[in-house]
């Protein structure tokens, strides 16, 4: 029965809302459209969040969004905020990022919370290293924070991102570019590491060594000696999946 109302409002609210009725100039009718757009917003949350959260008929003695990992095989937990790993995490993406302008809006970055994920299922990185992208069938990442905000989001009307920090070898056998390669067939079937120098790279007299010797490139982004690059900020690719 709630699913029939709910439909039922769906529709009635979407029409009138997106009516073609010229109602800007009119107060009062603006005013009769608040409810029928509220109701359309609700109707349009209780939708996303039922299909986030799928069947749950059984017994669910976890958080539901936590059942929906497990299906995917993930083990999921927050990190505390004294914990060293978060405050590393804070420091990376404070000093590797930089605000979004948008006409007189200037976009900044606050952490709402750090997970940690054990992934056990799900697509292997042999199966993700097979779509291709600008350095051919690779996996890439970058150094800037900045630039996995333009990917890492949860939804374009959404604010929410995400920030998913990788440990990576590029091996003792790398090459750099200074912008995506055209054919990258050689480098796959070598399987080189391969840097992409971008036009502002993070400042390596603040990069630091993490839990067992890894090298954090943390540092604040500054103007590269490769202005004419086509890609904004480093970015690292490796063609094996065991690096």
């Amino acid at each position: 029965m709630f699913a029939m109302r709910a439909q039922a409002a769906y529709f009635d609210s979407s029409a009138n809302f997106f009516s073609t009725q010229e109602i800007v100039n009119n107060p009062r009718a603006c005013s009769r459209c608040d409810p029928g757009a509220a109701a359309f917003e609700t109707v349009r949350d209780i939708n996303a969040a039922s299909r986030l959260i799928g069947d749950m008929s059984g017994a669910t003695l976890d958080d539901p969004l936590f059942e929906r990992y497990k299906k995917l095989g993930c083990s999921i937990s927050p990190v505390e905020k004294d914990a060293d790993d978060y405050k590393m995490i804070a420091k990376y993406l404070e000093k590797t990022y930089e605000p979004v302008e948008f006409r007189e809006i200037s976009y900044g970055v606050t952490i709402d919370v750090v997970f940690a994920v054990e992934l056990s299922a799900g697509l292997s990185l042999d199966e993700i290293m097979k779509l291709p992208n600008k350095f051919g069938k690779a996996t890439v990442c970058t150094d800037a924070a900045a630039e996995a905000a333009r990917y890492g989001y949860t939804a374009v009307d959404r604010p929410e991102g995400f920030l998913i920090l990788v440990v990576s070898s590029l091996g003792e056998d790398v090459k750099e570019l200074t912008s995506p390669t055209e054919d990258a067939t050689s480098l796959e079937e070598k399987k080189k590491g391969v840097t992409g120098l971008g036009k502002k790279k993070t400042d390596e007299s603040e990069h630091f060594s993490w839990k067992d010797d890894i090298k954090v490139l943390c540092g604040k982004l500054i103007p590269s000696e490769h202005k004419d690059s086509p890609l904004e900020y480093n970015e690292y690719a490796v063609y094996d999946a065991q690096q």
